[in-house]
């Protein structure tokens, strides 16, 4: 899937029955700012610590603290 030239989500496909996700933890904002190269190529599903790609038909979210996500679809 592709947000404008970004592929955020390039193994997701809308045939299958479960949600694709792209999940990134630990970042600071300046370090999601180096990553906008990699996100736009596609290239964040190989081996970048913190950042965890998958397939489930159901997420469950559970902080402690307020977090920011973003859904689409």
């Amino acid at each position: 899937t592709q947000i404008g030239d970004y592929k955020t989500l390039p193994h997701a496909t809308i045939w299958g029955e479960e949600l694709a996700y792209t999940i990134a933890i630990g970042f600071s904002k300046w370090q999601m700012i180096r990553l906008m190269g990699t996100l736009k190529k596609g290239k964040h599903t190989e081996e970048i610590e913190g950042i965890y790609m998958g397939h489930a038909q159901r997420i469950q979210i559970k902080a402690d603290e307020p977090m920011i996500f973003e859904v689409d679809g």
